[in-house]
């Protein structure tokens, strides 16, 4: 099978270039690939990647170059899937589908620009009537853009021959809105082969005490990321653990200011602020974490990179019980309920987790297993090929590596 792969690739600061460096060493050897990135990002790519990198501007399309199929994934970064959204929409192929919600990207594509009417357009073409009453009120200011209602996922998913999602939850929501498009689920993937780190190394590595008890957040830093409430859970944990570090490690969102709201607690002391770090720097911090905090309320419908990679790391994480998090195994992580008590709930659980050991190393393992039995790179690409296969009606093909 020839696949052309529409992606971001390191070293772009993007989870999903990440995710697809991964995959691609493994897709390779059952496929031959071809990978296609922005025209701006192909100077940055390394030499050696495993697989040939082109220009997405030099694509010809599939038929004329002989491809079985086209692999987008898309993301809302405009930086990084605008080009890649243009392709999806000229030459359609299977879609894997990062982000639920689309809102913000085609914001940013057409509202940034002064293209008020396409824009316009695009959300009344998918949700008709009310879709056009909400935004010319959002236009005139008399309302709120509301991403939550109207996602704007519909364009893509009713463009693609087949679409990829990470969650059952996510399948739910497409298939609810989208009845008629072709939707599979493939879990988010875990560098289960990367190496493993000494956690005493790893705070050397970071200038931490052989002795602090590290809790640590990963990605973007926002709001939404409930890091107001493990701030304050922290602040109430203090006194009891000396040792207690926190590090949120990923850069903060425009206009969240989340340094204010540490000194303001008094925690300024114990907590980092890293910024983005790159993909070397992550797994240290992950190395050197004890306990994870993966707290997300609302979401959009959102899996996190960064989850799998605490669990694939084994460490003992918090999640919100909601949505997509709410499918995990209770042995394997520890889920927070989005209520009047969250914060008491946050408190709570990394108390009984700092305070014994064992309970952490539990279910740490149960984590790494859920890992490498659901997202393990080879797990993944023979989900991907078997979607492939089902919605091109391609014979299963034998596994053939492309040097």
């Amino acid at each position: 099978m020839r696949i052309a792969y529409f992606s971001p690739l390191p070293p772009a600061p993007s989870g999903i270039a990440v995710y697809s460096a991964a995959l691609l060493h493994t897709l390779r050897t059952q496929a031959e690939i071809t990978a296609f990135v922005d025209d701006a990002l192909l100077p940055q790519i390394a030499p050696d990647f495993p697989v040939s990198v082109r220009a997405i501007s030099t694509f010809r399309g599939p038929l004329a170059e002989r491809f079985h199929t086209c692999v987008y994934q898309m993301g809302a970064n405009i930086r990084f899937h605008a080009a890649i959204y243009a392709t999806l929409h000229r030459y359609p192929g299977i879609t894997v589908l990062h982000d639920l919600n689309l809102a913000s990207f085609f914001g940013e594509m057409y509202l940034r620009i002064g293209q008020t009417a396409r824009y316009t357009r695009l959300v009344a073409a998918t949700y008709g009537q009310s879709g056009l009453e909400y935004i010319r009120a959002a236009h005139r200011g008399e309302i709120a853009y509301d991403v939550a209602h109207y996602p704007l996922f519909e364009p893509v998913v009713q463009r693609s021959l087949g679409t990829l999602v990470h969650s059952k939850f996510a399948e739910a929501q497409l298939r609810r809105y989208c009845p008629s498009a072709a939707i599979g689920q493939t879990h988010l993937l875990a560098d289960i082969a990367a190496p493993r780190i000494d956690t005493a190394e790893a705070r050397a590595q970071l200038d931490y005490a052989a002795t602090d008890l590290i809790v640590a957040a990963f990605g973007y830093a926002a709001p939404q990321k409930r890091l107001d409430q493990l701030l304050i859970a922290v602040a109430r944990l203090r006194p009891e653990f000396p040792q207690l570090r926190l590090a949120i490690v990923g850069k903060v969102i425009d206009g969240y200011d989340l340094a204010a709201h540490v000194t303001a607690l008094g925690l300024a002391d114990i907590t980092r602020i890293t910024g983005y770090v790159d993909d070397a720097e992550l797994h240290t911090y992950l190395a050197a974490t004890e306990i994870g905090a993966n707290l997300r309320y609302p979401t959009l419908g959102e899996s996190s990179a960064t989850l799998v990679a605490l669990m694939a790391a084994g460490k003992p994480t918090l999640v919100s019980a909601v949505d997509a998090f709410a499918e995990l195994p209770d042995t394997a992580c520890v889920k927070i309920a989005v209520d009047a008590a969250e914060e008491a709930e946050i408190a709570t659980a990394l108390r009984t987790l700092l305070t014994d050991a064992a309970l952490r190393q539990q279910i740490g393992a149960q984590a790494r297993a859920y890992a490498e039995s659901h997202c393990s790179p080879s797990r993944v690409a023979q989900q991907y090929l078997q979607f492939i296969e089902t919605k091109l009606k391609l014979p299963s093909q034998p596994a053939a590596r492309i040097v």
